[in-house]
């Protein structure tokens, strides 16, 4: 009897934040930029319309960021991408005084901030978003300074706001799966969290979990102190998968990737990290599936394209320390890595996408077929 092997039919995607900086946001290079990712295998973009940045102060709403933010959004359509899911977050410093001094206040700001959203949406209802993520890492402090009870009313505010626009809107939570957060008291962990979130999980639709073996995750009770080897642990993952699966839900792997700028890693040490991960990826997906589980809907890479560090501080720190950095698939001046460079065909083959990220994605998918 011929064993059936697990068919994989899962969207990848990417995170981008080109559009945040007037230098990476040109109209030629964000078309090139998305262009070259479906030609990846990439269907769609996720992408942040920070609060921050679009209000940074009370009522000042910046009008050039929120133009960004459209026609990248334009320049995905014309690349022939699907729409893009777009991610309300990063409340401003003074929202965050506001939640914590009057929060019917702060519920009346942030209707507003996605009522300004919403109107550079509607300029183009033939590429509707279909999916908003409501703030970012909910468990992550960093990120999130909501209470989990909070949230289901700017669930309610966001559906009322964007009905008109799009009434089956799918509205996304995201969690951080990882371990040093919690150690240095700047979220909580994800079992914990997850316990309380489950009393409000009704309210979405969507549940995206983000993991980073060897950078915000160090499976060192997996795997020791052999760092090469953490970039393959899922157990974690795994387990999360396990109990996210039983609600019902479709859940996506939010975010994955790593960092290539010099002190964290480097280009040789992504093209490790995604081959590590995703012949890790699929057995325990086959294992999943085996057990009854639902599966993810959706993989997302993080990110694109490398940022562009804001400051002198950054611009050293970027190159040198911070891990939030080069995480890109591209190098801010749209050069390829060496993980999208091409490879030769082994002998005897011929694949579809030659990059070597194309060919780690064929083997996970065709993998014992």
């Amino acid at each position: 009897m011929t064993k059936k092997h697990l068919q994989l039919d899962l969207k990848f995607s990417a995170i981008d934040h080109s559009a945040d900086y007037a230098a990476l946001s040109g109209a030629k290079r964000l078309r090139r930029l998305y262009s070259d990712l479906r030609q990846e295998g990439i269907k769609s973009v996720h992408y942040d319309w920070h609060w921050k940045r679009i209000e940074p102060e009370p009522g000042n709403y910046n009008r050039v960021q929120l133009a960004r933010y459209k026609m990248a959004k334009d320049q995905m359509k014309k690349a022939g991408l699907e729409p893009p899911a777009i991610i309300l977050s990063n409340p401003p410093r003074w929202a965050v005084r506001l939640y914590k001094k009057d929060k019917e206040k702060f519920f009346t700001a942030y209707k507003k901030y996605i009522e300004e959203v919403r109107k550079y949406l509607e300029t183009d209802f033939d590429f509707k978003i279909e999916k908003i993520q409501i703030l970012n890492e909910l468990n992550n402090f960093v990120y999130n300074p909501i209470a989990a009870e909070d949230l289901p009313k700017l669930c309610r505010i966001t559906r009322k706001v964007f009905f008109e626009y799009n009434p089956d809107i799918k509205l996304a939570a995201s969690m951080l799966v990882g371990n040093l957060t919690p150690a240095f008291r700047l979220g909580i962990r994800i079992d914990s969290y997850l316990k309380k979130f489950e009393k409000i999980k009704d309210n979405f639709d969507i549940i995206s979990l983000n993991y980073f073996p060897g950078l915000w995750y160090w499976p060192i009770r997996e795997a020791g102190w052999k760092y090469k080897s953490w970039f393959g642990q899922l157990g974690k993952l795994q387990e999360v998968f396990r109990i996210v699966s039983g609600w019902g839900f479709d859940y996506e792997l939010g975010e994955v990737g790593f960092p290539t700028n010099g002190f964290w890693g480097n280009e040789e040490k992504q093209v490790r990290f995604y081959e590590s991960f995703f012949d890790a990826l699929r057995p325990m997906l086959e294992d999943l599936k085996n057990n009854g589980a639902r599966l993810p809907c959706e993989i997302c890479f993080f990110e694109a394209s490398d940022e562009e560090p804001e400051n002198c501080f950054g611009k050293i720190i970027g190159k040198n320390f911070s891990p939030e950095y080069n995480f890109g698939l591209f190098r801010s001046d749209g050069k390829r890595k060496l993980i999208l460079q091409e490879t030769p065909d082994p002998p005897g083959e011929k694949t579809v996408l030659k990059s070597r990220l194309g060919n780690i994605l064929n083997r996970f998918k065709s993998k014992g077929n």
